[in-house]
């Protein structure tokens, strides 16, 4: 039942001047757990004259919004003499009979009461049959929780291109809900040819009605110029309107705007309110950057204790990047007291996710006995595991210590004593010739743009071949088109379609945030630099 007031009325059978009334105001949006309707009887010499009949409609999860239905409901539940309130079978008693009679509001309450277990056991089949009567008389939220039990699979095999067809259905009505799922479909290709502009369409369509979710999906859509123009100030709005309705992932979004100041000037403390929201609904991402706040003095007055606080919230959910600071934290006594061996735990966490930085700190730990028993052994595996990756410091060490050494270290043999380190030998150049011969060039086909190489490389991207995508991202990014460099970077950041390589994905980060993109620029400014230990 909407927000309001509503009148109900009862007429008797023999439509005498019997009439029960009674106006019932919703107060708020968050309703009470049931609906309370009185209707006293105001007709004159009767036997009931001085009675109040009274029966409540429960309510779950959703407000039984018809009217006509409560009527219904409250007047069986009167001419039986049962008490709806105290006993949920009841209700889905007198419910079964009015969908039974082709009600399509009640048949679609019965399959919510099948799909919940409200009243009734728990039947996929028996919600899906129920939804399935309503959404052939057009009731929109049955349409819609059709799509979702072939989507799901949920009392019926799960077929993505049916669940597309009964949300397009809905979502031609206007539902929001249906709109968004429409709109994800396009985006992940589910049920339907992957396409960014159908999906911006409709995310749009469903984030103009106010769905959260979808004005978030619309943010991000500006921010990284999918299916429209990439543009942060809409980004800004979009976002800004999803977190206001208290959206914790818009939140997180609105404080990196501001922390970045994309769509906005610069505003550290604005973004820490927003962190902070999207932290205390348990967004990782969140909490990591409100720590990082808290550790670097953005703003908010720098505070360790509080860093480590927000590091540790976000470290318990796996986010490497915290897990990292934090055992960071515990290493060198920032807001925490010094405790090598949580260090050591901290960075194993996030080394063995492939966090070259941690790695190279572990190596560092065991070859000094940092909170572990000192081997040199397990110090040039986790040397060789960063170093494979690109790290600077880990090449150093291995170049550093004698070859000797590193291979009875990796072959677990133990060594007689701490390793000599010596300078590495110096590569002979190899001569230039005197005189190059001049080649006649054999005739070239025309050269792509960068623009075109790196549409080229979205198009693979699109299609999943990461392989081919960082091919073409390579060639354009190597031509100076920041798009293509940032992408080239998440690739070796995430082993997209190339080893996992954190060195050169930051090399290309830096890149990129030289040429002006802001995203790159949002990425250096909140990871840490290489740390080394010893």
């Amino acid at each position: 039942m909407k927000k309001g007031k509503h009148k109900l009325e009862f007429v008797a059978d023999d439509d005498t001047e019997l009439r029960f009334s009674k106006i019932i105001e919703v107060p708020d949006t968050d309703y009470s757990d049931f609906i309370e309707i009185s209707f006293a009887d105001k007709a004159k010499n009767t036997s009931t004259s001085n009675s109040e009949t009274k029966a409540k409609v429960k309510v779950k999860d959703e407000d039984v919004e018809d009217d006509e239905l409560v009527l219904k409901l409250v007047r069986r539940a009167d001419e039986e003499g049962v008490d709806i309130e105290n006993d949920d079978s009841v209700f889905f008693r007198l419910l079964c009979q009015i969908a039974d009679e082709g009600d399509a509001y009640a048949q679609y309450r019965v399959g919510y009461c099948y799909s919940v277990g409200d009243g009734v056991e728990k039947d996929g089949h028996e919600a899906f049959k129920w939804y399935y009567k309503s959404a052939l008389q057009g009731y929109i939220r049955a349409v819609y929780e059709v799509a979702e039990c072939y989507y799901y699979g949920i009392g019926v095999e799960e077929d993505e291109p049916e669940a597309f067809k009964w949300y397009k259905k809905a979502a031609q009505q206007g539902y929001s809900e249906a709109q968004y799922k429409v709109a994800e479909c396009y985006a992940e290709g589910d049920g339907v040819k992957k396409d960014e502009q159908e999906a911006f369409n409709w995310f749009k369509k469903a984030a103009e009605q106010g769905h959260d979710e979808a004005q978030t999906a619309l943010g991000f859509c500006y921010l990284m110029g999918e299916g429209t123009d990439e543009n942060v100030n809409e980004a800004f709005n979009w976002f800004k309107k999803s977190a206001e309705q208290g959206n914790k992932i818009a939140q997180y979004c609105l404080g990196q705007c501001y922390f970045n100041g994309d769509g906005i000037e610069k505003n550290y403390e604005q973004a820490v309110q927003w962190f902070r929201k999207s932290a205390e609904q348990g967004v990782a991402d969140a909490q990591y950057q409100l720590g990082h706040c808290y550790k670097i003095g953005k703003g908010v007055e720098k505070n360790y204790s509080e860093a480590v606080k927000w590091f540790r919230k976000s470290a318990e959910q796996e986010n490497k990047d915290a897990e990292f600071n934090l055992g960071y934290c515990y290493m060198h006594s920032l807001g925490v007291k010094q405790d090598y061996k949580e260090a050591v735990k901290w960075f194993t966490k996030t080394a063995e996710q492939g966090n070259e930085f941690a790695q190279n700190n572990l190596g560092n730990c065991y070859y000094n006995g940092y909170g572990v028993e000192q081997s040199y052994t397990k110090a040039a595996e986790w040397y060789k595991k960063s170093a494979e990756q690109g790290n600077k410091h880990a090449i150093e060490w291995l170049k550093n210590h004698t070859k000797d050494f590193v291979e009875k270290s990796l072959a677990g043999k133990p060594a007689a004593a701490k390793p000599t380190l010596q300078k590495p030998i110096a590569e002979k150049p190899t001569p230039t010739p005197a005189i190059k011969p001049k080649l006649t060039p054999a005739p070239q086909p025309k050269q792509l743009t960068a623009e075109e190489m790196y549409r080229k490389g979205k198009e693979y991207a699109d299609k999943k071949d990461y392989k081919q995508a960082v091919e073409w991202f390579r060639k354009a990014a190597e031509q100076g088109n920041a798009s293509a460099q940032y992408n080239l970077c998440y690739a070796y950041e995430h082993g997209e379609g190339v080893e996992k390589n954190y060195t050169k994905a930051v090399e290309w980060y830096r890149k990129a945030a030289e040429r002006g993109n802001k995203y790159a620029k949002e990425w250096l400014e909140d990871h840490p630099p290489i740390i080394t230990i010893g």
